[in-house]
């Protein structure tokens, strides 16, 4: 499954959620089993693809359409384990609620996230953006900023910046220097996700109940253990 929040005004006629698994299927077909590594190759390949294809669209369109994604796959190793992969662009976000390994466990059914939001402000992030000369700043929530103004459409824009520092398309935080933003060495936000697998075996994670897959609009008011 997978699932997508995408700029309310996006018209890209395509789609993500159209264009991805087919390109997924495609990579997944070029190897030659379904190992973690292959998996794994095979998305982060799906992904690039398809983000180009998201931004030639948007050059062609002088659009500014982007789009977070979180994937969520359930597959069997050649051994026979099953999986689960999730891969992460943005603040949509996934957890996993199973059932304690031990019968008389104080919490019968624990909650493990499996997904980090893609945030500006996250140290690991913050730092790749400052290293190629973007700007991360708190304005109403915190964001990714072009350094100074760019000219898009036929006309300029003072301060373009994104509340994720990882999403398909938003083209002029991905290719600023070529919209009159010099200073930067690069792409300030990106489409390769974050990857994460885990071991669907009852005796190693205990058995599991089901996933949640929500978008960022969903709040979760409550801590993830359960009280």
């Amino acid at each position: 499954m997978d699932i997508l929040d995408t700029d309310v005004w996006s018209t890209w006629p395509r789609g993500c959620g159209d264009m991805l698994p087919k390109v997924l299927q495609t990579r997944l077909a070029n190897k030659p089993n379904l190992t973690d590594e292959h998996l794994r190759d095979a998305v982060l390949e799906a992904c690039a693809l398809v983000d180009e294809e998201f931004l030639c669209w948007a050059r062609q369109h002088e659009a500014m359409d982007g789009s977070t994604l979180l994937l969520a796959l359930v597959y069997a190793e050649p051994g026979g384990a099953y999986r689960l992969l999730v891969a992460n662009v943005g603040d949509s976000r996934a957890v996993l609620c199973r059932a304690a390994k031990e019968p008389l466990a104080p919490q019968p059914l624990q909650a493990c996230r499996l997904s980090e939001d893609h945030k500006p402000n996250r140290p690991d992030e913050q730092q790749r953006i400052e290293a190629l000369g973007g700007v991360v700043d708190l304005y109403g929530v915190w964001r990714v900023f072009c350094p100074s103004q760019v000219f898009f459409g036929g006309r300029a824009i003072p301060r373009w910046g994104l509340a994720v520092s990882r999403a398909f398309g938003d083209l002029l935080l991905k290719e600023p220097q070529k919209y009159g933003c010099a200073q930067v060495r690069g792409g300030l936000v990106t489409a390769e996700p974050e990857l994460r697998v885990v071991e669907l075996d009852p005796a190693v994670t205990g058995s599991v109940r089901f996933v949640v897959v929500v978008v960022s609009v969903v709040r979760i008011r409550h801590s993830l253990r359960r009280r």
